[in-house]
């Protein structure tokens, strides 16, 4: 009883821990995408204009 108690401990926390771990891919992977649309949004300036557009459709 006391085997299966630890180690469903272990997999809960390696679960955590690959929660963890995916949630920061997924927040790394959308910073990364909003700093490349910076980027070319500076470069561009229609795309801002467009973006802009954008965002204030989707709110209206």
């Amino acid at each position: 009883m006391s085997y299966k108690n630890n180690a469903y401990k272990k997999a809960r926390k390696m679960k955590n821990e690959l929660a963890m771990a995916f949630g920061g891919m997924i927040v790394g992977i959308s910073l990364a995408i909003l700093i490349l649309c910076i980027i070319f949004g500076l470069t561009s300036p229609e795309t801002v204009i467009s973006y802009a557009d954008c965002v204030i459709k989707s709110r209206n």
